[in-house]
């Protein structure tokens, strides 16, 4: 199962329409919306789930950059909650530091 990262949505970007673009390079499994927790307003992203790595790689190929909802899309695979805002790899510097 490929997790695919869809991000720069409109507000009003339904789970049906996601489903219906990916879905012209194969199989979806699941979309899922992100929403804030306590208002439940769109957060402006989702991801879509493709059981077919191949489908998935095409998906993404094809549908970075493309538009929906007057909005250019940024699409590529997800990256696990393990591998974003880890903690610094030891003896090295941030970028921040770096550019001070």
């Amino acid at each position: 199962m490929i997790s695919i990262f869809v991000g720069n949505l409109s507000y009003q970007t339904t789970e049906h329409e996601l489903s219906s673009l990916f879905g012209r390079y194969g199989r979806v499994s699941s979309v899922r919306m992100m929403s804030d927790r306590s208002t439940g307003t769109p957060r402006g992203f989702a991801f879509v789930s493709m059981p077919s790595f191949e489908d998935a790689e095409e998906a993404i190929i094809h549908l970075n950059g493309a538009s929906l909802g007057g909005r250019s899309l940024t699409v590529n695979e997800a990256r696990s909650k393990d591998s974003v805002g880890g903690p610094a790899m030891p003896g090295r510097r941030s970028a921040l530091l770096d550019s001070l």
